[in-house]
């Protein structure tokens, strides 16, 4: 099982970043800016969240963490960032989930204080699998540099 918590460090800012919130929404596309690890900055095409990619993620929680499917009841409102990356030809997606009412204590407990913030990548024709954000710089700043409650990211 992967974890979207890392180790100690930053990451580098945004040259222009998305709010998230808009494709959150069901907002149109539109390609973000975001620095590199090099002097060229990298596109993240920001996509449009649908409510197919939403079930899908939750889907691919559940698995994760081991949950039955019913534990959990969606995304939290404006918590989902949905990307294209070109250089690695693979869809990044930043979310939070919801604990039905019917879910374990534990389960609601654990998505207190920002632990259900997961970190998604999939390939085309791929599934969604949870992966350490802090392995793409520039999706971490897509993001707004969010991380799981007490998450950080080893320094470069």
């Amino acid at each position: 099982m992967l974890t979207s918590g890392c180790g100690g460090g930053k990451a580098s800012p945004p040259v222009s970043a998305p709010t998230g919130t808009a494709a959150a929404r069901g907002g149109t596309s539109r390609p973000a800016v975001v620095a590199g690890t090099t002097s060229h900055p990298v596109t993240l095409h920001n996509l449009t969240v649908t409510p197919a990619v939403r079930g899908e993620l939750v889907r691919a929680y559940v698995v994760d963490r081991g949950y039955q499917p019913g534990w959990i009841v969606g995304t939290e409102p404006g918590s989902v960032y949905y990307a294209y990356d070109p250089s690695t030809s693979s869809y990044l997606a930043w979310a939070g989930f919801v604990p039905a009412a019917t879910a374990p204590q534990q389960v609601g407990v654990g998505l207190q204080d920002d632990g259900s913030r997961t970190a998604f990548r999939r390939t085309a024709g791929g599934s969604w699998q949870v992966y350490d954000i802090c392995t793409t710089p520039r999706f971490l700043a897509f993001v707004g540099g969010r991380l799981p409650a007490g998450g950080t990211c080893p320094a470069p």
